[in-house]
């Protein structure tokens, strides 16, 4: 006799989740118990994890995050977009979906929920017949540009290659001035912190709060974050990046600079530059951008464009919760307001 059984995750369960994470193909950095840890505790949202069982064993899962919109809420499958929200899964069966479906709309039937939001790569694409049966509706609201590092160099612009070659000339070999990787000291997090605060307001974005950035040492080992800085007797930019091990993927999610520093050393594509370089020596696979708006007159699209990579489409799988009582077009911007910090 087969015995599903779908729960909450909690933190007695958390080997067998990570160890879902670790044997489901969709699995991934951004789904370790760890990381869900820094967004709930750094994030301050309310997690309602699905864990699914058969006879004992795990089968499925689904990390969600309960995000407040006013005297409402949104349903995520992840807050900072990964590509990849959920479901993850080591058996793809209608059964293990509908299970872990029927789950979550009894979770939308409650705490005042607007909508559910997943996440999905295009490579997930077969999933996209079952979420239209389920009354989900895809939305391209960002794109990604993921760098492939054996060939990164073979694709740049002639702009990107003048700019680099600029940085190699006048920056790498200047006595005094380097790229490297920092340990996660709180005191280093904090002088990241102001940089990336300079840079959010310079954009006209909101910053992360701090708490996320300190939260970090907390529950990620050093395989899976890390921190550089641009240096010149002092530390005027710096680059967090997020590193998916699994997936052999780096994703540099945070950059902070004084802007006297873009002006004089072009510290954003110089610390692009060398983590790229840095990834590569370390045999991983693909660079990943993050979130961007899809918009060719967007700066920032055209900025990462520029360094080789093509454009996809993040697809953002919407159901509306059984109330109905969302207004046209909240979602659109319920999800600026999650993703606005990581497409800066």
């Amino acid at each position: 006799m087969v015995d599903y059984s779908l729960t909450l995750l909690s933190k007695k369960r958390k080997n067998q989740w990570n160890e879902l994470v670790e044997n489901a193909p969709q699995g991934g950095f951004f789904h370790s118990y760890e990381y869900l840890q820094v967004l709930e505790k750094g994030l301050g949202l309310k997690p309602l994890h699905l864990l699914l069982s058969k006879n004992g064993g795990v089968v499925g899962g689904i990390p969600n995050f309960l995000v407040p919109q006013g005297r409402y809420n949104i349903l995520t499958s992840l807050p900072i977009p990964p590509s990849y929200g959920g479901p993850i899964l080591t058996k793809k069966t209608d059964q293990v979906l509908d299970l872990l479906f029927d789950g979550l709309n009894r979770i939308l039937q409650q705490e005042a929920i607007l909508s559910h939001q997943i996440y999905l790569s295009v490579r997930s694409v077969g999933l996209a017949n079952y979420l239209s049966r389920r009354g989900y509706v895809p939305k391209v609201w960002t794109c990604r540009f993921i760098l492939h590092l054996d060939e990164i160099y073979r694709n740049l612009s002639r702009r990107r290659q003048r700019d680099i070659a600029w940085i190699s000339k006048n920056i790498q070999n200047k006595e005094g001035v380097c790229t490297e990787r920092y340990k996660l000291t709180q005191e280093n997090i904090n002088t990241f912190f102001l940089l990336y605060e300079e840079t959010c307001k310079a954009l006209g974005v909101s910053p992360v709060p701090l708490i996320f950035f300190r939260s970090l040492p907390t529950f990620l080992d050093e395989e899976d974050v890390a921190l550089f800085f641009l240096s010149t007797g002092e530390k005027i930019a710096g680059q967090l990046c997020f590193l998916d091990q699994k997936n052999k993927s780096v994703h540099p999610l945070f950059l902070g600079s004084k802007r006297s520093a873009v002006r004089e050393f072009k510290s954003h594509i110089c610390l692009y530059d060398s983590t790229i370089r840095w990834a590569q020596e370390r045999g991983f696979e693909t660079y990943d951008f993050g979130a961007t708006s899809p918009d060719l007159l967007y700066g920032l699209y055209n900025f990462k464009r520029e360094f080789g990579g093509i454009p996809l489409p993040d697809l953002v799988w919407v159901k509306e919760a059984p109330s109905n009582f969302a207004p046209c077009g909240i979602f659109k911007r319920i999800y600026r307001t999650c993703s606005q910090f990581f497409t800066s």
